[in-house]
């Protein structure tokens, strides 16, 4: 019986040890991986804009949907462009809005007659309004460069100068240029969380180019030929899909045209949508991006996403364990004891200051770049919550449905 005993004994001690070990292996890769991001933003220079005497011509296409607050904030952002207005047009996409988007419009054309801009609308043929919306969008397309952004964004007066200039210099096929979320004062808890949550999400879009291995972008600002996604079917095989009109495009197009793939590295090309005011809103955008990474193909997005969820399922028990472990000895053995035991979780607290060591690089590098460093105050808040909040969604994302401009969509 003791022999028995005694092998059980050692079958789960060697459990915990190969489960320990898989464990710090994650950790290292998830701290491997970060860090090659934060690396690879060298290898990107800051890209400095020239003034061309030849200007290409841009069909900027923007789907909204009950918008007519942010619409005058955007229209505005086109008049103030430094940019020929015979060379660009602005194609408005209806997606069913139903409130007062249509007076805001015609109000501003009638003032601005200058600006090439026309309203059509949505049609409806698959399970992505956005996809159909920007399929509609390209149909009505003038010119030989589309430009998908949001009618909640806004830019400088050389967005469009930075895009010519290099889309001259480097003959691209597609360019992926930088997003921003619009800074808040005062700033709330939730607008520093979703900036350092953001900024993560563009830090590794900026590494993921320096590595060679492009897999995210934001149809914030993203161009494209036209004929170039013509070339590649345009939305087919995954407009069954929701969201990830932007994600499942440049897979498409870094399938065909792997170095015809680039990211504009320039603050003057920076698009910058606004913050959720809401947590409801929040979680909803959220839900909707992580609904979308079940059906990628590119085997990197694939592991960075398999990386990244299983480090803050990590991190979260590590986190718990921390405080239950330290909150039991401090109530049932008092202060003294409980910093001599402190010891005992010396690995899990190591492990943990690794990975916000590695994640503040990151988004330190990106927040320099958007010149948003007074949100990283807010670092070691946001990063106790971070573990926990990014599980949720992931976890919410495969099983349930989700609600986004009052429709609700299967994940």
């Amino acid at each position: 019986m003791e022999t028995i005993y005694n092998h059980h004994i050692i079958a789960i001690l060697q459990y915990y040890t190969c489960m320990t070990w898989i464990l710090l292996i994650v950790m290292l890769l998830y701290v491997v991986l970060i860090g090659e991001f934060a690396v690879a933003h060298w290898r990107i220079p800051d890209y400095i804009f020239k003034k061309k005497k030849a200007y290409t011509r841009f069909s900027i296409l923007v789907p909204f949907r009950n918008e007519a607050a942010n619409l005058p904030q955007l229209l505005e952002c086109f008049l103030q462009l430094d940019y020929p207005a015979t060379c660009f047009e602005v194609i408005l996409i209806n997606d069913d809005s139903r409130d007062g988007y249509k007076e805001v419009i015609i109000d501003f054309t009638v003032q601005n007659p200058q600006l090439n801009i026309s309203i059509i609308k949505n049609v409806y043929k698959s399970a992505s309004p956005k996809k159909d919306a920007l399929d509609a969008g390209v149909a009505k397309a003038q010119y030989d460069w589309i430009i998908t952004t949001d009618a909640d964004c806004c830019f400088t007066a050389n967005w469009l100068l930075s895009l010519n200039s290099f889309i001259k210099e480097r003959n691209p096929k597609m360019v992926v240029a930088p997003v921003a979320i619009a800074a808040q004062k005062p700033v709330s808890f939730l607008n520093a969380y979703e900036q350092l949550d953001f900024m993560s999400l563009m830090g590794a879009t900026l590494g993921g180019f320096g590595m060679q291995l492009p897999f995210l972008c934001n149809g914030a600002n993203l161009a494209y030929e036209k004929e170039a996604f013509m070339a590649v079917n345009g939305f087919q095989e995954n407009n069954h899909i929701a969201s990830g009109d932007d994600h499942f495009l440049l897979e498409k197009f870094v399938k065909h045209y792997p170095k015809k793939v680039t990211y504009l590295k320039s603050t003057q090309a920076v698009v910058i949508t606004q913050q959720q005011q809401q947590w409801k809103s929040f979680l909803a955008q959220r839900l909707r991006w992580a609904s979308k990474t079940a059906s990628y193909t590119f085997w990197f997005a694939k592991c960075v996403g398999l990386f990244v969820f299983m480090a803050n399922i990590i991190t979260a028990f590590l986190i718990m364990y921390v405080l239950i472990y330290v909150t039991t000895n401090f109530v049932l053995d008092g202060a003294a004891i409980a910093f001599a035991k402190a010891k005992n979780i010396s690995i899990p607290l190591l492990a943990i200051l690794f990975k916000w060591a590695i994640d503040y690089v990151l988004i330190a590098r990106t927040a320099r770049f958007y010149n948003l460093q007074s949100y990283l105050i807010w670092y070691p808040l946001v990063m106790l919550v971070y573990p926990f909040l990014t599980v949720y969604i992931a976890i919410q994302s495969l099983f349930f449905s989700y609600e986004w401009k009052g429709r609700r969509f299967a994940s």
